[in-house]
């Protein structure tokens, strides 16, 4: 059965060319990363269609470059892409196993910057609301 974390994922890769995950590595992944934590949601359940649930993504884009001045270009028009995707992303049928479909997303908070990153990554976190019903 589907769950919050497998649909934000899924969810997630279908916007972005930036792989899913949670480290950066030279080897696989050569500037950028995309990570997300999925939270509770206090959407009111009377809201939403029978059967679905509801969830807050909290969505981390990271990219990192060649010198130690993070590039916040690349990092903000990957966060503002993803935020204009969001919308669009509703009643689309997420594949993968089990399937979803998303009823509804929408931003509630961001892009904005993260600073003070050690590693000297630019870093843009934004939240998204979704109401999603697993499909079978």
């Amino acid at each position: 059965m589907a769950t919050n974390e497998t649909v934000a994922a899924a969810w997630l890769a279908t916007m972005t060319a930036l792989p899913i995950g949670d480290t950066l590595t030279s080897s696989t992944v050569p500037d950028g990363f995309v990570r997300h934590f999925t939270v509770a949601t206090t959407l009111d359940p009377s809201m939403a269609p029978v059967g679905s649930r509801t969830m807050r993504v909290q969505i981390d884009v990271f990219y990192s470059g060649p010198t130690e001045v993070p590039p916040w270009g690349k990092a903000d028009g990957a966060g503002e892409a993803i935020a204009r995707s969001v919308p669009r992303m509703a009643n689309n049928i997420i594949p993968g196993f089990p399937a979803a479909l998303i009823n509804e997303a929408w931003i509630s908070d961001g892009p904005v910057r993260v600073h003070g990153d050690t590693a000297a990554l630019a870093h843009v976190t934004l939240d998204a609301q979704l109401i999603w019903t697993p499909t079978i």
